[in-house]
């Protein structure tokens, strides 16, 4: 369990993404889409022009937001 939650927490996980926000790139049909979240680029501050990142909401911070940088 260990080796798992630091995986997740460190590397990588995956999620699923809703919501017309990302159209076309995600979510062209009525399902979620599965994404793999890349956190350790994230850890290293590598952001790239086109990139998808996911974060808390400023107002509701129960709520994450999917946006392109």
């Amino acid at each position: 369990m260990p080796v798992f939650f630091s995986i997740d927490q460190y590397v990588g996980t995956v999620k699923l993404v809703g919501g017309r926000s990302m159209q076309p790139t995600f979510n062209t049909s009525a399902k979620n889409d599965a994404i793999v979240l890349d956190r350790w680029t994230a850890r290293t501050l590598g952001y790239r022009r086109g990139d998808v990142v996911v974060l808390r909401s400023p107002h509701s911070p129960n709520d994450v937001l999917t946006k392109r940088v």
